[in-house]
């Protein structure tokens, strides 16, 4: 199944998964560049924790998807006959599983870059408020 089958078998849930990809994407960047940068220490905090939500919304979504379309799933199965159920039960599992693949491939490296950048800029940021040793 290319990507766009795939995308058309993910459903409207896909949509919200597109937009936080294009959110998400620029945001992990910028907080990349702001765990580099020494003196943003409380900038790359803010950014970061940003940045997490942006990841959590996207995986949030993408369970969103797969509950919707198991829920449609099973009322679809509702008026089959009983030895068609299991195969369209897992077919339907199958494509309701595409939305919650693709906003786990968004939020977990999103949610990863931003826990990292957070828990450097943290690090950053007790150093700086320790007085000089002598």
């Amino acid at each position: 199944m290319d990507l766009n089958q795939q995308w058309q078998a993910g459903g409207f849930g896909m949509f919200p998964i597109l937009m936080l990809l294009l959110a998400a994407g620029p945001a992990a960047l910028v907080t990349l560049g702001l765990g580099v940068a020494p003196k943003l220490a409380k900038v790359a905090v803010v950014v970061s924790t940003v940045t997490v939500a942006l990841g959590l919304l996207a995986a949030g979504f993408g369970v969103i998807g797969y509950l919707d379309g198991v829920r449609g799933t099973e009322r679809a199965v509702a008026h089959v006959s009983p030895e068609d159920r299991q195969s369209i039960l897992s077919a339907g599992e199958a494509e309701s599983s595409i939305a919650l693949r693709f906003g786990l491939l968004v939020g977990f490296p999103t949610m990863a870059v931003g826990a990292a950048v957070f828990a450097v800029g943290l690090q950053r940021l007790k150093r700086a408020s320790l007085p000089p040793v002598a």
